[in-house]
């Protein structure tokens, strides 16, 4: 999009690539805004602004997870000559990878459980604004009824004390602060990739070949993203629901596009006449 500066950015979700969302996604991003903007109630968002931008660092992590996937993949017609291709530092890259993205879908719940205390005044302290709590769970759910059934069916991703990675919780601490991720390349990559992802955090010898004990990356990735994404919508549309309650009908004003703002600063001197802002 070509013409002038906008008075004042649509949504404020800014330091996140909004290319990152379903369209969906994006205008309930704008909506929330500008019904707290309304209603004098951007305050209450900080945590939520901070939960998208962690989801999205989630997604960029899983889609380098993939494309280091897709490298080792591109390279395995070589087996047919007996050559074995290998690359240490992608391999290392990868496992480095699989911790940043564990580490960023644990800080995006934080980051949501800390919203949802602050916006329903639960005055949880001393760490028990955390999904991992189930009484901090069943606070929420009384709130979000829908959220009740979401917690069910997904009490293994958020079990604490489950020593596999289907825990968000359980993946993240054992892959900072024990043991880093230890990933066997399979060459030639069969049905699950080259770089399949354990599902025991602690794999026995006997586990560690047999293939229902792994799972592919992309499964893995999609498992947790999928998670995070229908807490982060519970969460947005919840706060929808709560401000048109306040404010039922200001007009929403919307961008042809999806709209990413990062801060720009000018380091020389110069009259800004114009700027250039690209909507996909």
């Amino acid at each position: 999009m070509h013409g002038d500066i906008p008075q004042q950015a649509p949504h404020f979700f800014t330091q996140v690539d909004m290319g990152l969302f379903p369209e969906a996604d994006y205008r309930s991003f704008e909506e929330i805004s500008q019904l707290a903007r309304a209603n004098g109630n951007v305050h209450t968002y900080d945590g939520l602004r901070e939960a998208v931008r962690k989801f999205a660092w989630s997604v960029l992590a899983a889609r380098q997870l993939n494309g280091v996937n897709q490298y080792f993949t591109s390279h395995d017609g070589g087996h047919a000559e007996g050559k074995v291709h290998n690359d240490f530092s992608a391999h290392a890259e990868y496992e480095r990878n699989l911790t940043e993205f564990s580490s960023y879908a644990k800080a995006t719940l934080d980051a949501l459980a800390l919203f949802l205390n602050a916006f329903f005044q639960f005055e949880e302290k001393n760490q028990g604004a955390d999904f991992k709590w189930v009484k901090f769970r069943e606070r929420v759910a009384s709130m979000i009824p829908e959220a009740a059934a979401f917690f069910a069916a997904n009490a293994e991703w958020l079990d604490k004390d489950a020593a596999r990675t289907t825990s968000a919780f359980t993946t993240r601490d054992e892959w900072v602060h024990r043991e880093a991720p230890s990933i066997v390349r399979h060459f030639p990559a069969q049905d699950l990739g080259p770089l399949p992802i354990p599902r025991a955090l602690k794999l026995t010898k006997e586990q560690a070949s047999r293939q229902e004990e792994l799972r592919a990356v992309g499964a893995f990735t999609d498992y947790h993203l999928s998670r995070l994404h229908r807490l982060l919508q519970l969460c947005v549309r919840t706060a929808i629901t709560t401000e048109r309650f306040k404010s039922p009908d200001p007009p929403i004003d919307r961008m042809p596009g999806p709209t990413t703002f990062f801060p720009v600063r000018l380091t020389v001197g110069m009259t800004l006449k114009s700027m250039a802002m690209y909507v996909p």
